[in-house]
């Protein structure tokens, strides 16, 4: 589990996972989340450990431990499920298998993957929500990590008949942009299929 949780994160500054965030899948009936960051602001053992962004401290290196049937396989699933479902550009079709097996029938089939990572120095936040089999929810953000003010790249919204998606401010004046948007959410993007791999 060890090197595969290295594999995935990778140990270098211009690829690394600072925060995972999983509900309603595998063994996570609720909302948990894995960090990269220090437990403590304290942290002045080792700083040779740590890697240093816009202020901001993070592990160069973590490990997961646990009894078995803990769920520390169900992470690496987690971050292969969202691999797939962004590179291959649509939802699995065994993706109930994944789902949480004891959530109550009448709150929908819910579930969500949430991720901040550093790609080449710059700090993004990508989220995606599901809902019944279809993508209710899917967000990127340039992270400014709580120092400061996130920045909006595409935020798209989906229910059972339609689907809205808002781009970053400055597109929104853009009347060719504007067209190509409107023909996306209405007639290029199905309900199964992440944006940011569509884009």
């Amino acid at each position: 589990i060890f090197s595969r949780i290295c594999y995935l994160c990778s140990s270098t500054k211009y690829h690394m996972i600072l925060r995972l965030s999983i509900d309603g899948l595998f063994s996570f009936g609720e909302e948990r989340e894995f960090v990269t960051i220090p437990a403590s602001s304290k942290y002045t053992r080792m700083k040779h450990h740590l890697y240093k962004e816009k202020g901001f401290e993070y592990l160069k290196l973590i490990s997961i431990y646990g009894a078995n049937g803990a769920g520390k396989s169900n992470i690496v699933k987690s971050l292969a499920l969202l691999r797939d479902i962004v590179l291959k550009g649509e939802i699995p079709v065994r993706f109930d298998n994944t789902l949480f097996k004891f959530i109550k029938s009448d709150q929908g089939r819910k579930a969500s993957i949430k991720l901040e990572f550093v790609q080449d120095n710059i700090i993004f936040y990508y989220g995606i929500e599901f809902l019944n089999n279809i993508i209710s929810n899917e967000v990127l953000y340039e992270s400014g990590l709580g120092v400061d003010p996130d920045r909006l790249i595409f935020n798209r919204t989906t229910d059972f008949k339609h689907t809205k998606i808002e781009f970053h401010h400055k597109l929104k004046n853009d009347k060719e942009f504007n067209v190509l948007n409107s023909v996306i959410e209405k007639s290029l993007l199905k309900k199964n299929i992440p944006l940011l791999h569509f884009l």
